[in-house]
Parts: C-alpha cells; sequence; structure tokens
C-alpha cells in the first residue's frame, strides 16, 4: 500500500481531489506512454535481479532515470511493485548463531595469535565455512541473511506494467483514505450480484457502516421500475474515528476500495485529517466501471471480473465459516448457509445478514448478522431495525468489547442479541434459534 508522501494529491480551500496521472489534451498520450515505460522499467529492474539481495535491487530502483515531475509516481510504483516480490524468509536464528560461532571462533584465534603465527581473518572463514560444510561465499551471505538488505529476491512481479499504473490509481485512493473519520458513498448499479458482493466485502472486513436505498431516478408514475442503477447510500466510519484499532479498520476500509469499484457508478466524499498539520479536508472521488479509462461498459446482466474473482475468495469472516460449518457437521433441525440477500426496512435502513438458517421440518428462517468494528450506539441503530421487523427474525451477534446487554431486546421481539467473545457458539446460536421459533 502507498503511503501519503507517494500520493499525487492537489488542494483547493477545504477539498483534496487526486491529481490524475494521465492529463487531458494532447499532451495525455506522451504522459500515458512515459508512464508505461516507467512501469515497465520498474518491473524490468526486478525482474534482472531475481537472486540478487535487496539491497542490490533497491540500488537498482534508485538508479532509474525519472524527471521530476514523476517521482513520486516512480517511488509508488516501485513501492507497489516490491510489495508484490517474493522475498527469502527471515533466516534471524540461524544467522545469529553462525555468527556468534565465527566470531567467538575468530576472538579465539586472535587472542592464540604469535609473532610465528599472525591472525588471518581469511583463514578464520575459511577454517568456518569448512566446519558448516559450505563455501567462504555462501558463509559470508549466511552470516547476515537476517538483515533486510540481504533478503534475496526469489520473485518478481508476475502482472504488466498497465496492472501496476492501475494499482498506483487505486493505492493514491486507499492512503487518503487510511486518514479518513468519516466516507460517505453513493453507488449504483443494475447489477443486483455486484451489489451483493460490495456488501459482502463491507461485512467481511467488519467495517461498521449504514446502508440507505436511493429513489432512482427514472421511476414512473405507475410505480415501474425504473432504468436508472439501483443506487445505495453507505456511511462508513473512518479509522481515525477510532479509538482503537485504526490502522487495522484502516486498512480493512482500504481493501473495499476495489468493490466500489466494480460498481457502475461510486461517488465518495470521506472527511480526512490530511497533511503534516492533519488538516481537516473533505476528500471526493468519483469512479466506477462507466467512468474508469480502463473499464469497458458493460450489459446490465453482464458480471464485472471483480465479481468473478470473488467467487475464488473467502466470502465470510473465519468466525462465520466456522459456525456454518459446524452447524453443516451437526446435521441437525437448522440448516446453515451463507445469506445473499439484502433487507431493506423502508425509513431505517439496510439490512445484510451474514447466515440464514433454514428449519428443516416447518421451513421457517432466522437470520444471523455479526458485527465487527461497531460502536454502541450503531449497534442499538441495527437493534432498530430489528424492532421495526424484517421478512424473518434476526440474531445479532456483538462483541463482548462493546458492553451491550442480552436483555436490551425482550421476548416479545422479532430477534435475539447474543454477545459472544471471540468464538461464535453452535450450543449458543442453536438456543436462540429454538427460542424464536417458538415465539412466531
Amino acid at each position: 500500500m502507498l503511503t501519503a508522501d507517494m500520493v499525487r494529491a492537489r488542494r483547493r480551500g477545504d477539498t483534496l481531489t487526486l491529481t490524475p496521472l494521465v492529463p487531458t489534451g494532447p499532451k495525455g498520450e506522451l504522459v500515458r506512454a512515459e508512464l508505461m515505460q516507467l512501469a515497465e522499467d520498474t518491473l524490468d529492474a526486478l525482474r534482472a535481479h531475481v537472486g540478487h539481495c535487496r539491497d542490490d535491487v533497491d540500488a537498482a530502483l534508485g538508479g532509474l532515470v525519472v524527471r521530476a515531475a514523476l517521482k513520486k509516481v516512480a517511488a509508488g510504483l516501485a513501492k507497489l511493485a516490491l510489495d508484490a516480490c517474493e522475498f527469502s524468509a527471515d533466516a534471524g536464528d540461524e544467522a545469529r548463531a553462525l555468527r556468534a560461532e565465527v566470531f567467538g571462533a575468530a576472538a579465539a584465534a586472535r587472542m592464540a595469535a604469535t609473532s610465528q603465527r599472525d591472525f588471518s581473518v581469511q583463514d578464520t572463514v575459511r577454517a568456518a565455512a569448512e566446519r558448516v560444510g559450505c563455501s567462504v561465499d555462501d558463509l559470508m551471505t549466511r552470516l547476515y541473511a537476517d538483515l533486510r538488505g540481504q533478503h534475496v529476491l526469489l520473485r518478481a512481479p508476475g502482472f504488466g506494467a498497465a496492472r501496476l499504473l492501475s494499482d498506483y490509481e487505486l493505492g493514491q485512493a486507499q492512503a487518503v483514505l487510511l486518514r479518513a473519520t468519516s466516507v460517505r458513498v453513493v453507488v449504483s448499479d443494475t447489477h443486483a450480484p455486484t451489489l451483493r458482493y460490495l456488501f459482502q466485502k463491507l461485512k467481511f472486513h467488519g467495517l461498521l457502516f449504514e446502508i440507505a436505498p436511493l429513489a432512482s431516478a427514472g421511476a414512473g408514475s405507475d410505480g415501474t421500475a425504473p432504468a436508472q442503477p439501483t443506487r445505495y447510500a453507505i456511511t462508513l466510519d473512518g479509522p481515525l474515528s477510532l479509538f482503537q484499532a485504526s490502522t487495522k479498520y484502516g486498512l480493512a476500509l482500504a481493501l473495499v476500495l476495489p468493490a466500489l469499484r466494480a460498481c457502475a457508478l461510486f461517488e465518495l466524499e470521506a472527511d480526512v485529517l490530511w497533511g503534516p498539520q492533519r488538516d481537516s479536508l473533505r476528500f471526493t472521488l468519483r469512479g466506477g466501471r462507466d467512468v474508469s479509462p480502463d473499464g469497458a461498459r458493460m450489459d446490465d446482466d453482464a458480471e464485472p471480473p471483480e465479481v468473478r474473482a470473488h467467487r475464488q475468495e473467502p466470502a465470510q469472516r473465519p468466525e462465520v465459516e466456522a459456525l456454518v460449518a459446524s452447524f453443516e457437521k451437526l446435521d441437525g433441525p437448522w440448516r446453515a448457509a451463507a445469506s445473499g440477500e439484502i433487507l431493506n426496512v423502508p425509513g431505517l435502513g439496510v439490512c445484510v445478514p451474514d447466515v440464514t438458517f433454514t428449519h428443516r421440518e416447518s421451513g421457517q428462517r432466522v437470520h444471523l448478522e455479526v458485527l465487527g468494528f461497531w460502536s454502541r450506539d450503531a449497534v442499538f441503530r441495527r437493534l432498530a431495525l430489528i424492532e421495526a421487523g424484517l421478512d424473518a427474525p434476526m440474531i445479532l451477534a456483538v462483541p463482548a468489547r462493546l458492553r451491550v446487554s442480552e436483555a436490551v431486546l425482550d421476548d416479545e421481539q422479532s430477534g435475539a442479541l447474543y454477545v459472544f467473545k471471540s468464538v461464535l457458539s453452535r450450543k449458543a446460536v442453536l438456543e436462540r434459534l429454538d427460542a424464536l421459533r417458538t415465539r412466531t
């Protein structure tokens, strides 16, 4: 991920925007060609130094000729390309033990030196290499293998220059969002699986968010469906609004940005603390398939490549997957499955369950939602959704650190609160499933 000093951003008043990599106008194609060449040179330098130590790799990247206006871009491309490389693992214990042995032998040899037999570094190293069973060159490499600069490049990135430039554009926005206090996004798409993909990403990363449907333009007076994409407003807390886990949360927020770019259109506005003085600014970003320069327009029923790739990714957080798997092993009265539903409560917002349970005999359904980086206030807003009534009863799983009592929802409600510490208990969920079944 990029750092703030690698971001090309422009401030106008209290608004922060990213500077386009490729300017409009006649110079655009020339700049694009120059950027492609810079990205290709960066990747070529890495490919040429497979088998070399990191210090040599850094020197090669630093030796690339770049004009002053592109210094930030060059640093960012190098950072992202290095992040995609594979280096040898840290051999700390072995290297430290080897240094202790060699340096100890050298100290003993120096103390034993006489006027007839001088101390020789070469002889000491050669003798140590014979004891270890390797060459002198190999010994010298292994002596300092735990130092970062001596890690060996094993594999260079397998992608091309266009992908690296695209990653840089994405990385700039991610670096800004790491400094956000709040984020507001309006997304539009007629492809329902794309919207579910986005909402599942928000859930997977445990982000603190609220979703509300927006009226789509083009709806007729007869109530017919509009031709325009379905639109949702999403409000997220930023990492700098939290008192704890801000770095982890910020990374999670940044990782959701590719899912936003998979939508037909998104318009993002964030409150960020930017610069050395942490000035409060408004960051704006507009993107999506329909506006991305490299994103081809798609038919309504077409599936974005990011959504296709999502099928190969974990659909749920590990604790949710473990709970579903435990119900599959039990083969009891309740069947558990990952939920793909988007539940709308008019006037209150949208709920995206993690799991839907179905009673094998009666067919009754119960949803389960697991909250991640949520606040107490956000939990009570979610409870308001349950109290207003969903299409099926809901179990809300809340981390114990939020200090919310399970008694908040009484026995008359079509929902239950489950406070858990770290692991979702199948037994506890079963108790609430059976209790909800008897209420309805």
